[in-house]
């Protein structure tokens, strides 16, 4: 009866093993695939997609002002200044924090800094 057992042991083990090499080859024989229809090399395709502009009107309450300085290639003082900011956590305070900080709502604080954001991305292109 024990060395039943241990044989049943021994096989369940191989099978397992054996469906975990057979499932690692299908995953990289998928991949390969993949990358083959592209034509692009996999890493690229979500490096690239990860890429993607962000647009004005992506602006979002999560967002920092550091990243929206960062994003849109805007003086970090510039939206300081303009919004007459006087924060000690600026630039790294969200935009949903800030305007609960300041009592103004949040779809009120984005338009004026889509609005600040075109303005001066249509100025800075003129130069």
């Amino acid at each position: 009866m024990v060395q039943m057992n241990q044989k049943i042991k021994k096989i369940i083990f191989t099978i397992i093993i054996a469906i975990g090499f057979l499932s690692y080859m299908y995953v990289f024989i998928r991949i390969n695939e993949i990358k083959n229809q592209r034509q692009i090399p996999l890493r690229s395709y979500f490096a690239n997609y990860y890429r993607k502009p962000v647009l004005i009107s992506d602006i979002a309450p999560w967002m920092t002002f550091d990243y929206i300085n960062k994003i849109f290639h805007i003086p970090k003082t510039f939206l300081e200044q303009s919004l007459k900011i006087n924060d000690k956590k600026y630039p790294i305070i969200t935009i949903g924090q800030y305007s609960k900080k300041i009592g103004t709502s949040t779809s009120i604080l984005i338009k004026d800094m889509q609005d600040l954001i075109q303005t001066y991305s249509a100025s800075s292109t003129t130069k």
